[in-house]
């Protein structure tokens, strides 16, 4: 492993394997998928485009012709390489000047060192994804409700909390949710969907929350905003993108919640790590689902 490289993570997007595509879906068998990508501190910032990005950049001597090789836009590929750069332990691109061709970048040998590795580990988790399809066409209909349970949690927050208390209404259930240190969260479930998790006061839950549906607020006054949810906790994190950031919050009872914001909010907000703010969010936009 490279020095300072402190994570590898497996997700179950992008790399498609392709071996018995056509029987499994004749067979109505999901296919399988994976990809590996490397992190440091809970953050990813090596997926398998970039690792991708960096394999062109040493082979052409520049961003852009990488980024051309490979169809990457051009301020996509410096967007990327800043970020990996960032959120590296030590920096994977150098920018050149000068020379033949005007100037260029180059790999650190970290950054190398970090591609042939990655080519191996990709090898061998094809192989491996290879073997589960295999085991996979077998298992017919089992398969297909794993796939959908996997659905049902694919949103970017998690919290874990247990339920304190229940409200009945005519179409909808109101569950106040303690996710730890008395904080607590609400949630607005149909009650078919509440019925059919089958859950009661004291019962271990989880709420999965899109990042896109919570807002940032730096005002005490909540009480003009119709959403149920209002948390207070502090700017941990802030991840910017050319389409927007990531703003990573903790809560008083030290759980993380991503939120999307745009760029253009983020410097009117002023938004920085440290900052002292709160989060609303409607209880309608809390998922819950019940742990095994």
């Amino acid at each position: 492993m490279p020095p300072n490289c402190k994570n590898i993570y497996i997700t179950n997007e992008q790399h498609t394997m392709n071996k018995s595509t056509k029987t499994h879906k004749a067979r109505n068998i999901p296919d399988l998928s994976g990809s590996i990508w490397f992190g440091t501190n809970n953050q990813n910032w090596g997926s398998q485009r970039r690792m991708a990005l960096l394999k062109a950049i040493d082979e052409e001597g520049s961003i852009s012709a990488g980024a051309k090789k490979i169809g990457l836009s051009y301020k996509g590929a410096w967007d990327a390489v800043d970020l990996m750069n960032s959120l590296a332990d030590e920096p994977l691109v150098i920018r050149t000047t000068g020379g033949v061709k005007g100037g260029g970048a180059q790999l650190t040998e970290k950054a190398k060192h970090m591609v042939k590795m990655y080519q191996k580990l990709e090898q061998a988790h094809s192989e491996f994804m290879g073997h589960l399809s295999d085991v996979a066409s077998t298992a017919g209909p089992d398969l297909e409700t794993i796939k959908q349970l996997v659905i049902q949690t694919s949103v970017r927050n998690r919290l874990e909390g247990t339920v304190q208390n229940v409200i009945e209404g005519k179409n909808y259930i109101e569950t106040s949710i303690d996710i730890g240190n008395d904080v607590i969260i609400v949630a607005n479930t149909h009650i078919t969907e509440w019925s059919r998790l089958g859950l009661k006061i004291g019962n271990p839950v989880i709420a999965l929350i899109d990042a896109d549906a919570i807002l940032i607020t730096l005002s005490d006054i909540v009480e003009q905003i119709s959403a149920r949810n209002s948390l207070d906790g502090h700017i941990k994190q802030v991840i910017s993108g050319s389409a927007g950031s990531e703003v990573i919050v903790t809560l008083a009872n030290r759980n993380n919640v991503a939120c999307q914001i745009t760029t253009n909010s983020l410097n009117r907000l002023n938004l920085a790590e440290g900052c002292p703010i709160k989060i609303v969010f409607k209880a309608s936009a809390v998922i819950l689902a019940k742990p095994d």
